[in-house]
């Protein structure tokens, strides 16, 4: 016990009388001696301070490392792509890069598209050389023109979108660096349904002017609908009125074809011929052998084109309808003619022609870049990869020592002066102030109150 206690006294003297700043004059001057003392003490504290601070700041502190590679293929291109932290630059040898080079589309249309009712097969079965002698008003008389037009259609919708990929393709993508895996197929993405609105609208536009140019011109087609006008009330259908260019249905509403296009009623099969129709007026009723059947979606109007715009495509999803058609069209009775299948299409049996038209008939359309062949037209030359990662000790303790001579060589040049200083002020200070107090004390008022009060106090007593 008594060694611990000698050497805890040692150890106490030691630290108490430390001094890392002694010199001839701390020797022989107890002022200077003192402030040597506390010299140490506080340089010691802010030494220490101070390198456990560098040693944390450096420990959490991160490096970064530049690796270059030279003609990087696209596997070394993803490894190190794929490492965390990881930010590269790879310029391309091949700046602008066209689209067809790297990126491949497809497209499907409406199974009516591909089908035999757009065929010149169908078409052709369905025309008649002596429509002239059936009521305009019936189906057989509209059936081929209007499969006509739907082929048109879908021919116009097929080359507008293969003329729209076509000059896509032709298009250049500006490429400084390589793109991502991950950012290419979202660029290309974009740029397809920027093309596909485009070119719907393309489409609708064409089909406005059409439309308006046909109604503002009052151009006739080769069945004259807008002249053909009769009705008949002793029936549940709606029939045209003859004379008047109007559509008057059932519940007497009346649409003039001069204001309104698009002035339809159902179609329907008549048992009816056009000698019989050119006798009626619009007073006289239709003969009861009339017996009219209905062809589901398909509308009759002032111009064809309105008309087939507002069908749909019912009946041809319909047994029931085909067989209608082969009954009063016996020439439509031909191998292969089966329905369509709404399983093989994303639009509704009642949606009408002109939306699908809007659309494009287009059922899927997907546009998919190929990243490889897109590396390879890029071709970089070198690509260069930032790495960063966490200080390792030997980074820390080099950090350390390159910091540590300068560091104690300031803390010993400024740390003794600016104690010195502070002594000596206070020792001016303090001075002062005893030779403050001494005037005071010795000022002739503070002699007399002291002895008004002493006289004060003995009187008392």
């Amino acid at each position: 016990m008594e060694t611990v206690a000698a050497f805890a006294r040692q150890t106490k003297k030691y630290v108490t009388e430390l001094n890392l700043f002694e010199d001839g004059v701390s020797h022989s001057d107890p002022f200077y001696l003192r402030t040597a003392i506390l010299s140490t003490r506080i340089y010691i504290v802010l030494l220490a301070v101070s390198v456990i601070t560098l040693v944390v700041f450096n420990s959490l502190g991160t490096q970064s490392e530049v690796i270059t590679i030279r003609n990087p293929s696209e596997a070394d291109y993803e490894a190190f792509l794929g490492k965390n932290g990881t930010s590269s630059s790879c310029p391309c040898s091949r700046v602008i890069i066209p689209y067809g080079n790297f990126t491949s589309t497809t497209v499907d249309y409406h199974p009516v598209c591909q089908s035999i009712f757009v065929s010149d097969y169908w078409i052709n079965h369905l025309f008649s050389p002596n429509f002239t002698s059936v009521y305009q008003g019936d189906f057989r008389a509209l059936a081929s023109s209007y499969f006509q037009l739907l082929a048109m259609f879908c021919s116009y919708a097929k080359r507008s979108v293969h003329d729209a990929l076509e000059n896509f393709h032709s298009q250049t993508l500006l490429t400084p660096d390589v793109l991502l895996p991950s950012s290419l197929p979202d660029q290309i993405e974009v740029k397809s349904k920027f093309l596909q609105i485009s070119t719907a609208n393309s489409v609708y536009q064409l089909l406005q002017l059409v439309r308006t140019t046909t109604q503002a011109n009052v151009l006739q087609t080769a069945i004259p609908m807008s002249t053909l006008m009769f009705r008949r009330s002793d029936i549940s259908v709606d029939v045209l009125q003859k004379g008047d260019i109007s559509f008057i249905n059932k519940d007497s509403t009346q649409c003039y074809c001069v204001s309104v296009r698009n002035c339809s009623l159902p179609s329907y099969f008549f048992n009816i011929d056009l000698e019989l129709s050119l006798h009626i007026t619009a007073q006289e009723m239709l003969p009861e052998s009339l017996s009219p059947e209905n062809v589901s979606g398909f509308f009759v109007g002032c111009f064809p084109v309105e008309s087939l715009l507002r069908s749909t495509l019912e009946c041809l999803f319909d047994s029931s309808c085909l067989k209608t058609i082969r009954k009063f069209i016996p020439s439509s009775n031909i191998i292969g003619v089966d329905p369509l299948k709404t399983s093989q299409t994303r639009f509704a049996p009642n949606t009408s022609i002109e939306i699908m038209i809007n659309k494009l008939f287009i059922e899927k359309w997907s546009m998919k870049p190929n990243f490889s062949d897109y590396y390879a037209q890029c071709a970089p030359i070198l690509c260069a990869y930032t790495l960063s990662k966490r200080n390792n000790p030997l980074y820390v303790l080099t950090e350390l020592l390159g910091l540590y001579g300068g560091l104690t060589a300031t803390l010993r040049l400024c740390v003794p002066l600016i104690i010195t200083w502070w002594r000596k002020r206070r020792v001016i200070t303090s001075a002062e102030h005893r030779q403050s107090e001494y005037r005071y004390l010795k000022s002739p008022r503070l002699i007399l109150l002291k002895f008004y009060h002493f006289y004060n106090s003995h009187e008392y007593q």
